[in-house]
This record gives C-alpha cells, sequence and structure tokens, in this order.
C-alpha cells in the first residue's frame, strides 16, 4: 500500500522484516540489524525492522520490556496509516547527529541554565459593558425559549 512512498533504506528494512518473519534464523537478523543502521526511523519500515530486533527469534526470550516492541509496531502502522495519505517520503534520509566530541564551553552551560523566555503579550483591557451590550438580544432570546414564550413554530 504505502510501497511506492518509502525511501530505499525504509523499503530495504521493509523487505528485510518480512524475510526475517518468514524464516528468523541469525544470518537474517545480521541483515536485519545492518539495515537499522541506515534508516533515520522517520517510516514505517524502520520501526517495523526495530521492533523485529527487539521481539527476537521466536522460542528466544526477548527483551524484558515487552511493550517496546509493542509501539515500535503501532508507531510502524500510524506512519503507514500517514503515508497512505500524505506525501511519499524523502529520497534520502535525514543525516544523524554526530555527538559532540569536545566538552562544552562555559558560554554554552550558562545558556542552559538561564532559560531565555519569551516575554508574554500584554493582555488587552476589554469594555466589559460594551460586549455585553451585544449579547443581550441572544441572552433575551434564550430566556424567552427557556419560559416558552418564543416558539419555533
Amino acid at each position: 500500500m504505502t510501497g511506492p512512498k518509502l525511501s530505499m533504506p525504509e523499503m530495504d528494512a521493509l523487505k528485510c522484516t518480512e524475510a526475517w518473519l518468514k524464516n528468523p534464523c541469525p544470518a537474517m537478523r545480521a541483515s536485519l540489524s545492518a539495515c537499522l543502521g541506515k534508516v533515520d526511523f522517520t517510516g514505517p519500515g524502520g520501526w517495523a525492522a526495530q521492533a523485529a530486533m527487539w521481539a527476537g527469534a521466536p522460542g528466544a526470550p526477548g527483551l524484558p520490556a515487552i511493550n517496546l516492541t509493542a509501539a515500535a509496531v503501532a508507531g510502524a502502522i500510524m506512519l503507514a496509516a500517514g503515508l497512505k495519505v500524505g506525501p511519499p517520503m524523502p529520497a534520502i534520509p535525514n543525516p544523524k547527529l554526530a555527538l559532540p566530541m569536545v566538552p562544552p564551553t562555559p558560554e554554552m552551560l550558562l545558556a542552559l541554565v538561564i532559560p531565555k523566555l519569551p516575554i508574554p503579550p500584554a493582555i488587552p483591557v476589554l469594555d466589559q459593558p460594551k460586549l455585553m451590550k451585544l449579547l443581550f438580544p441572544f441572552i433575551d432570546l434564550g430566556k424567552g425559549v427557556a419560559i416558552g414564550s418564543v416558539t419555533c413554530c
């Protein structure tokens, strides 16, 4: 359904997941693991492959946190549903960000300590009696309906 809208790394991950589901052997698990290194986890193929990795082989104990597998499957389904009605994925996945290799500077640490909050907008002053004057006809109509003096027919 969403195959034509997937990027190539996502499509490869999906194919490896399907192959692993049909034949859950260590060789397929290794190819599945290799596919996971190429996806950026923005599509259903990557999350389906991650769910397969977390699930483990049939009969073998999986991860203790079993809800990780379920969350990955649910995420893959929701992403596939979004792709069905939305635009296709970009052909080249987003690059993974590298972790900085140098310690943070004192300026960077100070920027984390002192939050930069936006200035809240001023609360406008309202003229309550003027606004209520506009509502009086509707309030009177509601009162008429409530006491039965105003009917629709």
